[in-house]
């Protein structure tokens, strides 16, 4: 019985998980938006570097990713050097000084995503993007 559950453990893993899912469709739009130079900010970051998905593509053009959470103890697990503890309603930057914010499972956590929206526009460039990914109600992490 053990052995049926891993299989169908694995299978559901391959699916939902590798980076042939959602992910690969996620990368493809952080590719198309990154800017020579940028600043991107990975929002929600926790204690994983979202960036080690698009870490080539950042180091090819140069630009500098800032891993952002509102809670110190796992985003000081992150690997990121860059590290900034932060409310998503209220970012520490100025308006437009951000090119490209990135979240991936933030937004579904949020009590007011309307609120967190509103900032992520101040903050970013014109011209700049937000990109996001949030499950499903019929997906297999929900």
């Amino acid at each position: 019985m053990l052995a049926y559950f891993e299989r169908v453990n694995a299978a559901l893993n391959a699916r939902f998980f590798s980076v042939f899912g959602y992910q690969q469709r996620f990368l493809e739009l952080i590719r198309a938006r990154l800017r020579p130079r940028g600043v991107v900010l990975d929002l929600g970051a926790g204690s994983v570097d979202g960036s080690r998905l698009w870490a080539e593509e950042v180091g090819k053009h140069g630009s500098v990713v800032v891993a952002c959470d509102r809670e110190l103890a796992p985003l000081a697990r992150n690997p990121n050097p860059r590290r900034l503890v932060a409310d998503a309603a209220c970012l520490p930057f100025p308006d437009a000084a951000v090119d490209l914010i990135i979240t991936d499972n933030m937004f579904e956590h949020l009590m007011e995503p309307g609120v967190v929206l509103s900032e992520c526009r101040r903050v970013l460039t014109p011209g700049g993007a937000l990109i996001f990914a949030t499950p499903h109600k019929y997906s297999y992490i929900a």
